[in-house]
């Protein structure tokens, strides 16, 4: 998961950056970052310690073509976008 330039307006449900099975994390092949999100539902938000905020160079890397493939015009909708 990768907020990346998100507006983010309501608050964001603290299940999303929580430990889902505690006891049985795996947590290491799990991307949880952030970079440069805004908004009133994340001005305040705390993350846990395994969420990476991303610099901006490394927010570079994460694009719609490196995320789902090089193909994604063709089959997503553009008027989400």
């Amino acid at each position: 998961v990768i907020f990346k330039n998100t507006n983010v307006q309501a608050p964001l449900n603290d299940a999303l950056w929580s430990i889902w099975n505690p006891g049985d994390e795996r947590i290491s092949n799990v991307t949880f970052a952030d970079y440069d999100s805004f908004g009133t539902g994340v001005k305040d938000a705390s993350r846990p310690d395994f969420v990476t905020i991303l610099t901006r160079s490394e927010a570079t890397a994460y694009n719609i073509s490196s995320t789902v493939g090089s193909d994604w015009q063709t089959w997503v909708d553009m008027s989400y976008l």
